[in-house]
């Protein structure tokens, strides 16, 4: 899960997996976010990483439903992402969790 920073240093990273998945089968953000029942504002922020806490497992099984994909393979995609933010949020000389 990510760290949940105190300070305005934590970094929004783009989950470019779900954008890819998006623009290459042709979709808006409109169409996937009413495929997954979710507003796009919404959507719009999950994309753009400034709602990470909110890709939990149902949301994460209605993207894979949605585009006709394995679960495991977008946990796996999810994953890799929230290690890009983790490494993208630690402070150089070491490791700290604030939640």
């Amino acid at each position: 899960m990510p760290t949940k920073r105190k300070d305005s240093s934590y970094k929004c990273v783009v989950r470019s997996w779900l954008v890819n998945l998006r623009s290459d089968a042709g979709y808006t953000q409109e169409m996937v976010a009413n495929g997954v029942n979710m507003d796009r504002a919404t959507y719009n922020q999950i994309e753009n990483g400034k709602q990470g806490a909110l890709m939990n497992a149902p949301k994460l099984l209605a993207i894979a439903d949605f585009f006709k994909l394995d679960v495991k393979y977008i946990c796996f995609l999810e994953s890799e992402y929230l290690k890009k933010v983790e490494t993208m949020n630690t402070p150089k000389g070491g490791s700290e969790d604030v939640y």
